[in-house]
């Protein structure tokens, strides 16, 4: 997508090295780092369950791992970046991130495979709520819903080039080659971090011993509708990670198509994503949510329909191409309308934002190797989206 400079205003508080382009694609490339790493690694899935003679469930607790590093480091980073800036946190993240990469190449079984996914889990975290938070520190109101959007559109190129990526570097090399790939890639995030001017000034920053850093997830955790929209987030998010969990094995093995055409597929969806990402800066916060929601509980109807008749291949891509479009629209609206109610202390509200729908993400991730995974990834997406509707429900009513 192509997103000029025009595309957003600058907001008073920036330096001239934080162009407006360099700050749609630095911070949405932070963004998508964390969903980055676990789409350039799914089609390598097969090939590790082979080379490290092991089952499908045991391969996916690194994807389970992964998810569970991006929900607690988002807990951790998020305080850290409201009392010491964002850049600081930032760059020793992005270090971590590439050094785990090379932990991962070194990996001798999948005990130590999982034990780095999950550190690198952990620092891609840092991308993630950083992201958001320097966003909410430097827009407001409709124009902070646009920059997400915004943000969202170039996250959605992520999950479009990483499986593609993925597959063509199986095309030359073993599944350590992505790793080696995702450790190149902290090496020009670091170096792009270096250039990125700190969002957040020194006055604005939490003063008080980072002990009590940490204790403002409590009033946080009390504002009901801020978790309200943070629960319809992680029960879309459950459905989202359901899908790319089992994705590999449902095109692959259920459909029995080749690892590049999977990567085709995957990348047709994600487009969904992104453009409904876009769609959404054209619409009002609540507006994108209503819409997301509400289309959402169709396809989750139709899908499990689909999955219980063992309906055709396309009729099913269909289904997942318009959940993903129906996330695009539904999360930018959520994620600003959410972070606008704690503003004060952005980052630990961006960081309860992200760790939710990870943490759910996590959970569900293992739960689609139960059974048939066509019959069981139809299932939990129908819930999930019953269950985002349900919540909505009562948001609605305080926002």
């Amino acid at each position: 997508m192509n997103i000029s400079s025009e595309a957003i205003d600058t907001p008073p508080n920036i330096t001239v090295n934080n162009s407006r382009l360099f700050l749609v694609l630095f911070l949405g490339v932070l963004a998508a780092i964390g969903p980055f790493v676990m789409d350039l690694y799914l089609p390598a899935l097969p090939s590790v369950v082979t080379y490290f003679d092991t089952s499908m469930p045991t391969v996916q607790l690194s994807l389970t791992s992964c998810m569970v590093g991006l929900a607690v480091g988002q807990l951790i980073i998020g305080p850290l970046s409201d009392k010491y800036g964002r850049k600081m946190p930032l760059l020793i993240c992005i270090g971590i991130f590439a050094l785990s990469g090379i932990g991962i190449v070194m990996a001798e079984n999948m005990q130590s495979l999982i034990s780095f996914r999950f550190l690198q889990g952990i620092s891609s975290a840092g991308g993630v709520v950083i992201a958001r938070a320097a966003a909410a520190d430097l827009y407001e109101g409709p124009e902070m819903a646009r920059f997400f959007a915004l943000l969202m559109s170039v996250n959605g190129v992520a999950p479009i080039i990483a499986p593609v990526i993925g597959s063509l570097l199986l095309e030359i090399t073993d599944w350590r080659g992505v790793f080696v790939f995702q450790a190149g890639l902290g090496i020009l995030l670091f170096m792009a971090c270096l250039r990125f001017q700190e969002s957040l000034s020194i006055n604005k920053r939490h003063d008080g011993e980072i002990v009590s850093s940490y204790m403002n997830y409590l009033a946080i955790m009390k504002n009901g509708p801020f978790m309200l929209l943070t629960g319809v987030l992680s029960f879309m998010t459950a459905g989202l990670v359901a899908y790319i969990a089992a994705s590999p094995f449902i095109f692959q093995e259920h459909y029995q198509l080749s690892s590049m055409a999977f990567s085709l597929i995957f990348s047709f969806n994600a487009a969904g994503f992104a453009l409904g990402a876009y769609i959404a800066s054209k619409l009002s916060q609540k507006a994108g949510v209503k819409f997301g929601i509400i289309s959402s509980v169709i396809v989750g109807v139709a899908l499990y329909i689909l999955v219980m008749t063992n309906g055709s291949l396309w009729l099913v891509e269909i289904c997942l191409f318009a959940y993903g479009f129906n996330y695009g629209v539904l999360a930018p609206g959520a994620s600003s309308l959410a972070i606008a109610m704690e503003r004060k202390y952005a980052g630990s509200a961006s960081a309860v934002a992200g760790f939710f729908p990870f943490l759910m993400g996590a959970l569900v991730s293992p739960l689609v190797g139960i059974g048939d995974s066509f019959v069981s990834t139809g299932f939990i997406m129908f819930i999930s989206t019953v269950l985002t509707f349900l919540t909505w429900l009562f948001a609605r009513k305080n926002i």
